[in-house]
């Protein structure tokens, strides 16, 4: 039973990890620990080791039922994600041709019976070298769209990602992060300016995983 415990203690110091992606993890332990604890050749382990194990693992269950409360009642009064709030501004201010990029756009597609951007044709986002929209963005940009919608993801306080090492460099500020963006830079010099922005956040743990943010552009002209 340690085994998987200690090997994911070891791993999570040491690689590259988030929200997502430790969800199945837990799940994969708890499988473990069952399927384990159910075995008929298994020794009952010491009394000792028993109630230790017990006791740390009701922590780790209260600790993950008040990360719970905190994420249900953000989501209550909150916002998770800005793509309904930026379908709908859309709708109400629909343009002809309208691009956008990065895959947190994502969560627009669901409020329109089509995709709305002309640079992805499918209702959803395409994870493929062969028709990543942002690579190509400077050709998109020379045919001019009427807006563009730029999807951006900033940091917040409550990410899991580098506890004990800090392995990853992560910038806070969301401003000095977007304007280093290559695909920001070309929006600039093609004339186009931030003109609305929705954001959301992505609740975690007491606080936010990240801010996740729909910046809408459109040309000077």
């Amino acid at each position: 039973m340690l085994l998987p415990w200690i090997s994911l203690i070891l791993l999570g110091v040491l690689l590259w990890t988030a929200e997502h992606h430790a969800g199945i993890l837990l799940l994969a332990l708890l499988s473990g620990i069952w399927i384990a604890a159910e075995s008929p050749n298994i020794k009952r382990p010491a009394p000792g080791l028993d109630l230790a194990f017990v006791s740390v693992f009701a922590i780790v269950m209260a600790l993950q039922i008040g990360w719970s409360i905190y994420c249900v009642r953000a989501d209550v009064y909150g916002s998770y994600d800005p793509g309904k709030e930026t379908a709908m501004w859309m709708q109400a201010h629909p343009k002809a041709r309208v691009a956008a990029f990065h895959f947190q756009a994502v969560s627009i597609q669901p409020w329109f019976s089509r995709s709305p951007f002309f640079n992805v044709p499918t209702s959803w986002w395409q994870s493929s070298s062969n028709v990543e929209v942002d690579s190509i963005h400077q050709t998109i940009l020379d045919s001019h769209p009427d807006r563009v919608v730029f999807g951006m993801e900033s940091p917040g306080y409550g990410q899991i990602r580098d506890q004990w090492l800090p392995l990853n460099i992560i910038l806070p500020d969301e401003e000095r992060t977007l304007a280093h963006d290559a695909i920001v830079k070309d929006l600039h010099d093609h004339g186009y300016l931030e003109t609305h922005r929705f954001c959301g956040t992505r609740f975690a743990r007491f606080s936010s995983a990240y801010r996740n943010c729909n910046i809408i552009f459109e040309p000077t002209h």
